[in-house]
C-alpha cells in the first residue's frame, strides 16, 4: 500500500519499552520512521513494543586535558599544587552528569582521551599517568585512549616550549563518529 507521508500519534518517552535486542523508537533516525517519497528506498521494518520507558545510553567522551584545566581555572589558583588540583575522575564526572540529568539516562561508558609522558624522557610523569590510568580502569566502564606526547627539540634543557599533544582531538573525534555510526548510544552528550 504506497503513501508518500504516514501521520501516527506516539507515546510519550515514559510509555515506551523495550525488550533487549529489540529496536527503540529513539534509536531510529527520521529516515527509518517516515515513509519513502520514491519507490526503491522503503525499509521493511518490525513491530514496535511499546510498553513502559526507554532508558537512554550515555556514553561521555573526554579530551582530560580540556577538563583538568577547566577544573583548575575554576576551582583553584595558580599557587595550588598541579599535580592534585584539578585533577577529576572520569567516572565520578560520568555519574554526577547522569543523576543530574532531568532525563533517564544509564551510563555505558565513559571514555578518556588524553597525552601521556613518553617513559624516557619524562620517568616520573610517565608513572604517575601509568598509575593515574590504572585506577580509572579499574571500572570496566572506563576506557583510555593515549598517545605519546610531542617534545620540543632540546627538551627539557631548553626552556620555555612544554610537551604537547598531538591528535588527542582527532581520535576522539573518529570514535565519536565510529560509536554513532554503530548506534551505540542514542545521545551524543
Amino acid at each position: 500500500m504506497p503513501s508518500s507521508t504516514v501521520t501516527a500519534q506516539l507515546p510519550s518517552k515514559d510509555e515506551v519499552t523495550c525488550f533487549p535486542g529489540e529496536l527503540t523508537l529513539s534509536s531510529l533516525s527520521y529516515k527509518e520512521i517516515t515513509a519513502p517519497r520514491r519507490p526503491g528506498i522503503a525499509r521493511t521494518g518490525g513491530d514496535y513494543s511499546l510498553r513502559g520507558k526507554v532508558t537512554d545510553r550515555l556514553i561521555l567522551f573526554i579530551d582530560y586535558q580540556n577538563v583538568y584545566k577547566g577544573a583548575r581555572s575554576c576551582f583553584y589558583s595558580q599557587l595550588h599544587p598541579p599535580h592534585t588540583a584539578g585533577q577529576v575522575s572520569p567516572l565520578a564526572l560520568g555519574q554526577h552528569l547522569v543523576r543530574s540529568s532531568p532525563y533517564d539516562r544509564e551510563l555505558a561508558q565513559v571514555r578518556v582521551y588524553r597525552g601521556r609522558p613518553d617513559s624516557t624522557k619524562d620517568p616520573k610523569g610517565y608513572g604517575a599517568c601509568t598509575r593515574q590510568v590504572a585506577a580509572w580502569e579499574r571500572s570496566d566502564r572506563v576506557v583510555t585512549a593515549l598517545r605519546t606526547l610531542r617534545y620540543p627539540y632540546g627538551w627539557p634543557e631548553r626552556s620555555g616550549e612544554k610537551p604537547q599533544e598531538k591528535g588527542i582531538d582527532v581520535a576522539l573525534a573518529v570514535d565519536f563518529v565510529r560509536l554513532a555510526s554503530r548506534r551505540s548510544t542514542t545521545s551524543g552528550s
